[in-house]
């Protein structure tokens, strides 16, 4: 289950096994809470959401930019799932596709996007 605090408008869930987008208020009430389930990150959604692999370091994971010259970068690996290395020692969890979506939406005040002609 998700919890409101972890929601804003134009975060993505799964809602009865399909991409719902929160574009309300009213979407993030108590009542519809208990039918929205996160959505696991995987390669296919960060490529789709326009990450690029980093095969040229040895740090690996996905990059994306969020400015000019600045990139963050997703790793995952067996000790902390998808996270996001923060000075080589926090490992913030992003382990789902609304906590990417409001990573990058704090760092750039932008909207991810995404595709949502798929299922979760």
């Amino acid at each position: 289950m998700i919890t409101a605090n972890e929601l804003r408008i134009g975060c993505i869930v799964n809602f009865n096994g399909k991409y719902k987008i929160i574009k309300t208020y009213d979407d993030l009430s108590e009542s519809w809470l208990n039918e929205y389930s996160p959505i696991p990150l995987n390669p296919e959604i960060l490529v789709d959401c326009g990450f690029e692999q980093d095969i040229s370091s040895q740090y690996g994971g996905y990059l994306i930019a969020i400015g000019e010259g600045e990139k963050i970068r997703i790793i995952n690996d067996e000790s902390h799932g998808w996270h996001y290395p923060l000075n080589g020692y926090q490992r913030p969890k992003t382990n789902y596709l609304h906590q990417l979506q409001n990573l990058y939406f704090a760092l750039t005040g932008i909207e991810l996007e995404y595709k949502l002609n798929k299922t979760p």
